[in-house]
């Protein structure tokens, strides 16, 4: 896993069209993910700043996820950030496709149990979604809570990846982490026939709203 780094100027703000509306990256001086900005918010435009293209890796790899073919590319980041909060977000990157955390858990894999309140602002402070996997953040029952851009879109980039949240807590049910090499749905309590086998791999939710109703090829996850 690569660390997280402070980016380096000049930058550069790169276009990433997309199924789902423009994307904009800020890439620092070595090309390095400083920034991810979804379709309706407009990057900084200060002193110094470059406009250019993307490099086609980076603007082919992020079609790809969102056309439900795959996970994102492995990308250099530099979000900057306290030094707490880059610990939680390392942790989450090592969250892989297609699987979720609770925000607890997540607190414990980066070396600070008990701050589950204090992750949830590490994922409100991620200027790089969908790289930092903010979404892959979950309830300790499985179910969306804490997405600004809305629970809609969270639950849409989670369906990409054939997780299938709850929409509200379930009283008595407990999480345990599936076997290597299964993944389970989101919420489902050990022994329940729900363990499916395979790899184990934004801010103002109104500006959102069509994007996460948007239909264009979502890839749903099986029925059961």
């Amino acid at each position: 896993m690569m660390p997280l780094r402070e980016g380096t100027g000049p930058w550069q703000v790169v276009p990433l069209p997309t199924a789902w509306g423009l994307f904009q990256a800020r890439l620092d001086a070595r090309g390095r993910l400083g920034a991810l900005y979804f379709p309706g918010e407009a990057p900084p435009a200060g002193p110094g700043t470059r406009y250019g293209p993307a490099p086609p890796a980076l603007a082919e790899g992020l079609r790809h996820y969102l056309n439900g073919d795959g996970p994102l590319p492995t990308w250099e980041l530099a979000p900057g950030g306290s030094v707490f909060e880059r610990q939680v977000w390392a942790a989450l990157l090592t969250v892989p496709y297609g699987s979720w955390i609770s925000y607890g858990e997540l607190a414990v894999r980066a070396g600070r149990p008990g701050a589950a309140r204090a992750v949830g602002g590490a994922m409100a402070r991620n200027p790089v979604p969908l790289f930092i996997a903010c979404h892959r953040v979950l309830g300790s029952r499985g179910e969306l809570t804490g997405y600004g851009p809305g629970l809609d879109l969270k639950a849409r980039l989670l369906a990409l990846e054939g997780i299938r949240p709850r929409r509200k807590p379930a009283a008595g049910r407990k999480r345990c982490p599936p076997p290597p090499g299964a993944t389970r749905e989101a919420g489902a309590p050990a022994g329940d026939g729900q363990m499916r086998l395979g790899p184990r791999t934004l801010r103002s939710a109104s500006r959102y709203r069509r994007l996460a109703a948007s239909p264009q090829r979502i890839r749903k996850p099986p029925h059961r």
